[in-house]
């Protein structure tokens, strides 16, 4: 499966946290699963984005582009613009009550 870790842009930047680190992208690639990263994605936490490239993870700037992959990971709830984004794909993130 194709499978997108996005940015978050929700809190106003200050939600800084990705959701999978570099060691578990490499799982799923190991599964066979292709990864594709949003660029910059943990480097509010010094990860850097060839870290996700050595683990198996493709980089891409287009958000449209990573919103189209068969799964679209997140760590927020999706707001309106991102809502917008999803065609028959699945979305994984976390809910909060």
């Amino acid at each position: 499966m194709d499978i997108a870790i996005v940015k978050e842009i929700a809190a106003h930047g200050k939600e800084i946290r990705p959701i999978l680190l570099p060691r578990e992208v490499r799982r799923l690639a190991e599964e066979g699963h292709h990864l594709f990263v949003e660029r910059g994605l943990g480097e509010k936490i010094f990860v850097a984005d060839s870290e996700y490239e050595s683990h198996g993870a493709k980089l891409l700037a287009n958000r449209k582009e990573l919103f189209k992959k068969d799964i679209v990971v997140k760590l927020k709830p999706p707001l309106l613009q991102e809502f917008r984004l999803l065609r028959k794909n699945l979305l994984f993130c976390m809910l909060h009550a």
